[in-house]
């Protein structure tokens, strides 16, 4: 077992431990953070799932790979996760109208310590974490330090409530502690089911980032007549980057194949999540090898 799988695992582990104290305390708010714990664990396994899949030896017939499975994946995450939120909502509305919960003062204590361990585990990862290389992967960062914000602030209003000893206090606290988590995951949700539907269309470069790819070019070497077309397009975080490159006069086979290779490692290594294809027009490569005449 590696360690992205052992994370995963644990990520699953520590939000079901928070749904089941949720369910044995009574706990709306704690059910709102184990949602939003499942969410983001769900869409990291989906990631890295999804990724190996269409990019192994059974699924070369994927061209153009996994973004839009990907993003299709995350749009069900969200429109789940927003379901369940609007549940929790509506729970957190009735408990209010009625005035009524059974949660007990050692079932809040129960959820106060299960909290600040999940806090814990997350904060362990966002501050001990290395920057990731992969926009997909710095999403997900992203998406765990929120939430490791979100469960370090109700533990906050937790913690007050347990030195307390009121169950009055406790009682408002939790209630209102589910509303206000069930709208920031609601929000969030929103928020990405948003991006998704977008990132599930293509669309074209930017200007600013087209214009940088072409000076990157440039400055590999590329002559300005002997770039004949560049032709972009973006499909979720993907960049698809078609070159075609004229070629003024012949040259050796071998000499052609150094410098695409070349030209192919400067870019995608400038550029993140690159796919590029290279084309050559013009003279075809003469037959002659560097070392021949």
């Amino acid at each position: 077992m590696n360690a992205g799988t052992f994370l995963r695992i644990a990520d699953f582990g520590f939000a079901a431990l928070l749904l089941a104290v949720a369910l044995i305390s009574n706990s709306l708010s704690l059910i709102g953070l184990s949602l939003a714990g499942l969410a983001l664990a769900t869409r990291e396994t989906l990631l890295v799932s999804l990724s190996r899949r269409l990019q192994g030896d059974s699924s070369r017939h994927f061209q153009y790979g996994p973004g839009k499975a990907v993003q299709a994946g995350n749009l069900g995450i969200a429109l789940c996760t927003i379901l369940a939120g609007v549940w929790l909502a509506g729970e957190s509305f009735g408990v209010i109208v009625s005035g009524f919960n059974e949660i007990t003062p050692f079932g809040f204590a129960l959820v106060a310590t299960s909290n600040a361990l999940v806090a814990l585990w997350h904060g362990i990862l966002v501050y001990a974490h290395v920057a990731p290389d992969d926009q997909a992967k710095r999403i997900l960062l992203s998406r765990r330090r929120r939430l490791f914000v979100l469960l370090v602030a109700v533990q906050i209003f937790l913690t007050t409530a347990v030195l307390a000893k009121d169950l009055e206090v406790a009682f408002w606290v939790d209630v209102l502690g589910a509303a206000v988590v069930s709208s920031i995951v609601v929000a969030s949700a929103l928020r990405q089911a948003w991006n998704c539907v977008c990132d599930l269309i293509d669309h074209p470069l930017d200007g600013e980032r087209e214009a940088a790819l072409m000076a990157l070019l440039y400055r590999e070497g590329i002559q300005p007549a002997e770039l004949a077309e560049l032709r972009t397009r973006c499909c979720g975080h993907q960049v698809f980057a078609e070159v075609t490159l004229r070629l003024l006069e012949p040259m050796p086979i071998e000499e052609a194949h150094q410098r695409l290779a070349g030209l192919r490692r400067a870019l995608e290594g400038a550029v993140m999540d690159l796919d590029l294809v290279i084309k050559l027009q013009g003279p075809a490569p003469s037959t002659q090898t560097s070392g021949g005449s």
